[in-house]
């Protein structure tokens, strides 16, 4: 029985644009030197190859030769191309390639849960690689000539075959990289203007904290102003009495950030146990941000926080996992795919012994939980409630990740901010962010 190779997660939060014709290899991620993969050598590679090797290794030694790539070529064409047309288009590719994904060994009916989501932007990716032609369309032999051809240009050591981290580095070269900085690639908000407001009033302001609610919940915004808040000025306001944040493709408007709670920073020790709610609505169609929790300063010029991430973005890729923002936490091996330490549609266990995350198929699979997630310019109700080792993340009544982390980098106190991730012009709102303290 071959054993499964696990897919390895990263601090690096994929951003949701790809440039034309740009690779992984050219490159420079914020916070790390340039290099195949951007910040730490990791890109969209890591995960493909993992899943490659598996499927397609037919003698158990972890390698892929010319022959197997190829094999595994034909068998992913066959299985997407489910119109039997011969010829797949990069929507029919990349809708198509979560299905692909191997599932936890656990998951229910054996099915991975990466339909759409991250299975749609790794296969967005691996389409752009294998249509050498640039028509928009590949068959099954354009297919197979790409994994044939790149069984010989990976192989810088004529070996004969590859290993997964020279498969990873091979395809982090040839797949489209992520967009880390400036303006997207294509503009999603056409005709929308992002102005980064004048004055962010009330920023960095200690906030005298108001008596807990019958339920027990402390509010964390005032209404009027930032007081109770910290981050970079001119990026956070607040606007209709919301706390708001937008950033532009202009020189300087364009962060790694977070707007962080004061008395978090003050206190960690008393955030280590808690029930947090906030309503979260997208104004734009690009952007990345999340709710961090358990983190710590890690980049004090930028006030950028690095620990647990309860994800979102505007086109829900990545919306509903649980993410590790910098690999503060110390990045684990899981036995599922994607970047996330809790992928949504998951429960998840991190044992105690450092081992890798054994993950389980939620009752509600990633199809239903999506239907729940309301679009943009939409509010959607986030709810994180960590406890002990037991963290769970809730959008509109309905669990989306679920994680016991008993690992021994597992934080257990610290930061709670809202992230404004770098990468894209982006609006994003939050609306009446709470907590009840947990003993």
């Amino acid at each position: 029985m071959k054993t499964q190779i696990p897919i390895i997660t990263s601090g690096l939060m994929f951003a949701l644009y790809l440039g034309a014709g740009a690779t992984i290899a050219s490159a420079q991620a914020p916070g790390g030197p340039p290099g195949r993969g951007g910040r730490g050598g990791f890109g969209p590679g890591n995960l493909l190859a993992a899943q490659m090797i598996e499927q397609g290794d037919k003698n158990s030694d972890h390698q892929l030769t010319r022959e197997e790539l190829g094999g595994l070529a034909d068998a992913w064409f066959d299985r997407l191309d489910t119109d039997h047309t011969g010829r797949l288009t990069q929507e029919k590719f990349s809708s198509g390639f979560g299905e692909l994904l191997t599932a936890s060994p656990g998951a229910r009916g054996g099915q991975a849960p990466q339909r759409g989501g991250f299975g749609a932007f790794l296969g967005g990716g691996l389409f752009t690689a294998v249509d050498t032609d640039k028509d928009g369309k590949v068959d099954k032999a354009e297919c197979r000539k790409a994994f044939e051809k790149w069984a010989t240009d990976f192989d810088s050591n004529k070996k004969g075959s590859l290993d997964q981290e020279t498969l990873a580095a091979g395809l982090n070269g040839v797949m489209p990289r992520p967009r880390f900085g400036g303006r997207p690639a294509r503009d999603l908000d056409p005709g929308k203007v992002f102005t980064r407001p004048a004055e962010s009033p009330g920023l960095g302001q200690p906030m005298k904290l108001p008596s807990p609610d019958a339920d027990g919940f402390v509010a964390m915004f005032n209404g009027r102003d930032l007081t109770g808040w910290d981050a970079l000025p001119h990026f956070w306001s607040i606007k209709d009495g919301l706390i708001d944040c937008v950033e532009t493709g202009d020189e300087g408007g364009n962060v790694q950030s977070d707007l962080i709670w004061l008395d978090s920073v003050n206190h960690p020790e008393k955030y280590a146990n808690f029930e947090f709610h906030v309503s979260v609505r997208w104004l734009s169609h690009s952007g990345n941000s999340g709710i961090q929790f358990r983190s710590v300063i890690d980049q004090a010029d930028t006030k950028h926080v690095g620990g647990y991430q309860a994800d979102t973005d505007p086109a829900n890729m990545f919306t509903g996992g649980i993410y590790d923002e910098r690999g503060q936490t110390g990045r684990r091996e899981k036995n599922i795919p994607g970047p996330h330490m809790a992928p949504r549609g998951y429960k998840i266990h991190y044992p105690s012994d450092g081992s890798a995350g054994q993950g389980d198929a939620l009752a509600e699979n990633e199809q239903a939980l999506m239907s729940v997630v309301k679009p943009v310019g939409e509010w959607n109700d986030f709810v994180v409630i960590a406890n002990g080792s037991h963290i769970v993340f809730k959008i509109n009544g309905h669990v989306f990740s679920d994680m016991i982390d008993e690992n021994p980098h597992a934080r257990r106190d610290g930061i709670i901010a809202f992230q404004q991730h770098a990468g894209a012009q982006m609006e994003i709102q939050y609306k009446d962010p709470k907590i009840r303290l947990l003993p």
